[in-house]
């Protein structure tokens, strides 16, 4: 059961980094699933336009993560 939740976890994790749309990134980085996701927080800042308001608060949960992963 809990293989065929990660599938299907990472099957919507996919789908929505590739489909790029802000409103689906913007609930998948602020879920549980998605709030340490690397990947999907540079998407959504890729996604969203320059000057826009969360643009500061992804850079920042970005800077975060690279910080936390020593990336």
């Amino acid at each position: 059961m809990t293989e065929m939740f990660e599938e299907i976890r990472e099957d919507l994790r996919s789908r929505v980094i590739a489909d790029g749309d802000v409103g689906s990134l913007r609930k998948w980085t602020t879920s549980a699933h998605g709030r340490d996701d690397l990947p999907a927080w540079r998407r959504l800042e890729h996604r969203l336009p320059p000057g826009h308001p969360d643009r500061a608060v992804v850079g920042g949960r970005i800077r975060l993560l690279d910080k936390r992963y020593g990336i």
